[in-house]
């Protein structure tokens, strides 16, 4: 890390009071700089969302609102407020990691998500999860990512002390060894009870939601199957290696992940590009 003490954006997902943010906080104080900019409010799961001009960052049924942009350059205003921390933003955690890039007179060296409450586990939670999602808004900006779950599941009570003290280990780690020059984010999931062991992995690709029919009710009843599996004390069927597996044994996991480089080739989709004759007359206006 040289001489100088990094600078660090501290956000999450749970929004700039919760407990596991403070926890990161005072951990991270004693290797950097850290500025918080975090939502107000809690915005667990609603992935890399920005708040495109709605005055809440998702608004259901009837409430829905119109995305208001201001033509010409199609800005929004998302309001913010001073905090002891650094800025409280009524916004999503896109909205703050874009902000924090952007707007605010800090240059960071690293972008932490966390602490959640609760596991992001598994390839289909990265686009999902408000806390993985500011990692990859952070590496989209080309600032490296750290997002970082705690795999407690709500039985059990946590301080959050554990998971601040690996993530602060981890944060001094990836930056004192250009960690960050091949990977774009990480994603750390770590028990409350110190881990016997770290696990370098890979996201299960087994999907952690399902859905069941209630008719009678005019419901879908929905399931986050890993916190079902978690709480029951299974690994899940998961091969050795994935992240699932290894917070199925109370071990810690880090995933080093790096964003999508763009489409892959088809000849296929060539061949339709070639085929296509579009069979509706072009507008006269």
């Amino acid at each position: 890390m040289g001489s100088k003490r990094p600078d660090i954006v501290l956000t999450n997902d749970d929004g700039i009071d919760a407990p596991g943010l403070e926890a990161v906080y005072d951990r991270l104080t004693e290797i950097g700089d850290v500025t918080v900019v975090a939502p107000s409010s809690d915005n667990s799961g609603i992935g890399r969302v920005l708040s495109m001009g709605r005055s809440t960052p998702i608004a259901l049924g009837d409430g829905t609102e119109q995305i208001e942009l201001e033509a010409p350059d199609y800005s929004w205003e998302v309001p913010f407020r001073p905090h002891e921390l650094g800025y409280e933003v009524v916004g999503t955690p896109a909205d703050c990691v874009v902000a924090a890039v952007s707007a605010i007179e800090v240059e960071p060296d690293v972008i932490v998500s966390g602490c959640n409450p609760g596991p992001n586990v598994g390839l289909s939670v990265l686009e999902r999860s408000g806390t993985v999602s500011a990692a990859v808004e952070a590496a989209h900006l080309g600032v490296p990512g750290v997002a970082v779950s705690s795999t407690a599941t709500g039985d059990e009570g946590t301080g959050f002390a554990v998971e601040a003290d690996f993530v602060g280990q981890l944060v001094r780690f990836a930056l004192g060894t250009g960690l960050f020059e091949t990977v774009d984010y990480l994603n750390a999931l770590v028990p409350p009870s110190v881990p016997e062991r770290v696990v370098v992995t890979e996201p299960s690709a087994t999907h952690n939601v399902s859905a069941a029919l209630k008719e009678s009710a005019g419901r879908f009843v929905f399931t986050h199957t890993a916190f079902e599996e978690l709480r029951n004390g299974r690994e899940g069927s998961d091969e050795a290696g994935t992240d699932r597996r290894a917070i199925g044994r109370d071990e810690a996991s880090v995933s080093p992940l790096t964003l999508r480089d763009g489409p892959v080739e088809s000849e296929r989709l060539r061949a339709f590009a070639e085929r296509y004759r579009p069979r509706v007359e072009p507008s006269s206006e």
